[in-house]
């Protein structure tokens, strides 16, 4: 799985939060879940997930987009 961005950090705590986006995209079977846009070549989608970042003891939800390559 291609991610776009690759990398997903929280712009306040800089705290890397890929790992859970990738979990997000991941659904028990392995398979990867995305909201498709029809417009987007078949190879790739365009998805929106919320993660949580730890922060400074009190977590946070933050919305991750981007584009995922199987």
């Amino acid at each position: 799985m291609i991610l776009d961005p690759e990398t997903y950090p929280c712009p306040t705590h800089s705290t890397d939060l890929t790992d859970q986006v990738r979990a997000q995209l991941t659904d028990d079977d392995g398979w990867p879940v995305a909201f498709k846009d029809r417009k987007a070549p078949h190879n790739q989608q365009e998805f929106q997930v919320v993660v949580y970042c730890p922060g400074d003891g009190t977590a946070h939800p933050l919305t991750c987009r981007g584009t995922l390559k199987p």
